[in-house]
């Protein structure tokens, strides 16, 4: 099984720890290289054999919406460093649509909340 396939498995994990990891390591391969970034734009992920495929900024975004304390974090850390220097990735967040409204919501979070400190910085 080839390192990327076992890093995008471990990135979606229920475990935050799993997740986290996996955030940061893709974050680390992908770091000023825009040939590795342009090529996570045409990643397609399938949960299962009777699953269609989906692409790997959708499922970002849908488990994004869903994650919680370290693996959020972990996520817009990804995310982050995938955007930076490729307008290809952000084309593609811009066109689903969904990623913007998410960010909003997680921006707007409440005060209280330590996780939404973390993210405002």
């Amino acid at each position: 099984m080839p390192a990327g396939q076992l890093l995008c498995g471990a990135l979606f994990s229920a475990d935050p720890l799993t997740s986290w990891l996996a955030s940061t390591a893709l974050s680390h391969a992908i770091l000023n290289s825009r040939e590795q970034q342009e090529a996570l734009v045409r990643v397609q992920l399938s949960a299962g054999p009777d699953q269609p495929p989906v692409s790997l900024s959708q499922q970002l975004t849908s488990f994004l919406s869903h994650s919680l304390g370290q693996t959020r974090l972990g996520i817009l850390q990804f995310l982050a460093i995938w955007c930076a220097d490729c307008s290809q990735a952000v084309a593609v967040f811009l066109q689903e649509g969904k990623l913007v409204s998410t960010l909003q919501l997680l921006l707007d979070g409440s005060p209280s909340d330590n996780l939404s400190i973390l993210i405002k910085g």
